[in-house]
């Protein structure tokens, strides 16, 4: 059985803006990093849903 791969922080955030940007289907982008479906689109929820409190003011004291 082939061993799962990790992907940290720096490999999801262009996948997931690619996906959300929407100029690439889910399955395009799939085939180009070789990845499951549902992990396109579980990463593209979670950065949809965590982007208010990035862009949030709390945030500006961070920067």
């Amino acid at each position: 059985m082939a061993q799962r791969g990790h992907h940290g922080g720096a490999a999801r955030a262009p996948l997931a803006i690619e996906a959300i940007a929407g100029h690439t289907t889910v399955n395009e982008i799939v085939r180009a990093y070789e990845i499951r479906s549902l992990q396109t689109v579980e990463w593209k929820s979670q950065t949809l849903a965590h982007l208010p409190e990035v862009l949030s003011d709390r945030w500006r004291a961070v920067i």
